[in-house]
């Protein structure tokens, strides 16, 4: 998967580069007049996510993670394409131990987004590798890795500036012995270069 992943992203990030760029004039007035936003780019921006889950041995947790992303994506007309690198941290709690508190040390997110561009809001769907380092009083308390899903939304408040919603699975097989699920629901703010 991870080899998946990153060969997918070295292509999304070079196509533009071997694209051919002599488009006929009627076909750039078309496209100018069809769609004037253009969603190309690199971009990088600050992300907090609610967290809730449960394990295949029984119980849940709830908390949230915060922490920074960066991405690339090229912009086909109404398709837009890119690869996606997220980093977080935080924590939760346990709902069939109460006042149990895990650290989560780092939630790392590598995948890539298919988009549909409508003008200054891009809706896509993402699918990557996810790793996750849990940790109990400072104490190692597990770490696995994944795959992740989800829909997001993006709209443009400026030229640079794009806030965002995303809702995404996340699906570990192996943490201490058990499967995890996670659930989250993200808001983020992105700066575009």
């Amino acid at each position: 998967m991870i080899r998946f992943v990153l060969a997918a992203s070295v292509a999304l990030v070079a196509a533009p580069a071997f694209a051919d760029g002599h488009a006929s004039a009627a076909s750039t007035d078309v496209m100018s007049t069809a769609n004037t936003t253009d969603w190309s780019g690199w971009y990088a921006g600050a992300q907090y996510d609610f967290l809730d889950g449960d394990a295949s041995l029984g119980g849940g947790v709830e908390g949230d993670v915060s922490g920074l992303f960066a991405g690339y994506r090229h912009d086909y007309g109404d398709i837009v394409v890119g690869v996606e690198l997220d980093y977080s941290v935080g924590d939760f709690e346990s709902t069939v131990v109460p006042g149990v508190i895990l650290d989560v040390d780092s939630l790392m997110r590598l995948g890539i987004e298919v988009g549909y561009d409508a003008g200054p809001a891009l809706v896509y769907a993402t699918l990557g590798y996810t790793a996750v380092d849990l940790s109990l009083a400072g104490v190692d308390a597990g770490d696995g890795d994944g795959v992740y899903y989800g829909l997001g939304l993006d709209y443009m408040v400026s030229e640079r500036v794009s806030l965002g919603v995303e809702l995404l699975r996340h699906d570990f097989n192996n943490i201490n012995g058990q499967g995890w699920d996670f659930n989250t629901v993200g808001l983020n703010i992105a700066y575009r270069f």
